[in-house]
């Protein structure tokens, strides 16, 4: 009888180990990871357009396992430093960037440790030392790549293999959106301003966070 208590206490407590390992496994699998980079003109940390969208792709994920961190144009080398010390290679990671940023995201994607399952490049603007050759190609480890981009102002972003042209995305005139206007919510409109000119389409940080759940679901 003795015995069988013993067992019994200690098959319980097997099995609430197993379970506790199988709920971590669950949330290390599900882990998604971001890195940002701002472009060469951008607000005080905080307030740039990649500041707001990480706040939003934070927002929308707050019952996930989530870390994102957002880096100036200059910062290849502590963002890599922010990736690599993760425990684990993260299972899903995302790679986002404006401007210089975008250009920069290429950078890091050649010289990151992880595949990349989503690399989205915001008005992408080469820097002067990327700016003759021909197109900035992403490592074969960046599953999935997408390029928005304005034509309406200068700099006009770069148009790649994977370009959508916002204004023709959301079926606007080029004056519309700007350079400095794309990353930021709403275009920089109000949010009643952006429905006067946009109706019920969902915005780009919306489309984004929806990428990046497809990205991530795979």
């Amino acid at each position: 009888m003795v015995r069988a208590i013993r067992f019994a206490c200690f098959l319980f407590a097997v099995l609430a180990i197993v379970g506790q390992l199988i709920v971590l496994a669950s949330a290390a699998t599900g882990r998604i990871v971001t890195v940002v980079f701002r472009g060469l003109y951008h607000d005080p940390p905080g307030t740039a357009g990649m500041d707001h969208l990480a706040a939003s792709l934070s927002a929308a994920r707050q019952n996930q396992p989530f870390s994102i961190q957002v880096f100036a144009h200059s910062e290849v080398e502590e963002a890599l430093t922010f990736v690599n010390s993760l425990r684990t290679p993260a299972p899903c990671l995302i790679v986002i960037g404006h401007s210089w940023g975008g250009d920069v995201a290429i950078d890091f994607a050649s010289e990151v440790g992880f595949d990349i399952d989503l690399l989205i490049q915001i008005d992408s603007v080469r820097r002067p030392t990327t700016f003759f050759g021909g197109s900035r190609r992403p490592p074969t480890s960046v599953k999935r790549r997408l390029n928005y981009f304005q034509r309406g102002d200068w700099p006009e972003g770069e148009a790649t293999s994977t370009e959508i042209p916002v204004e023709r995305a959301y079926n606007v005139g080029y004056e519309i959106i700007t350079h400095t206007t794309i990353d930021q919510p709403f275009f920089g409109f109000t949010e009643a301003a952006y429905d006067s000119h946009f109706g019920s389409q969902s915005d780009l940080y919306a489309r984004i966070n929806g990428e990046v759940e497809v990205a991530c679901s795979r």
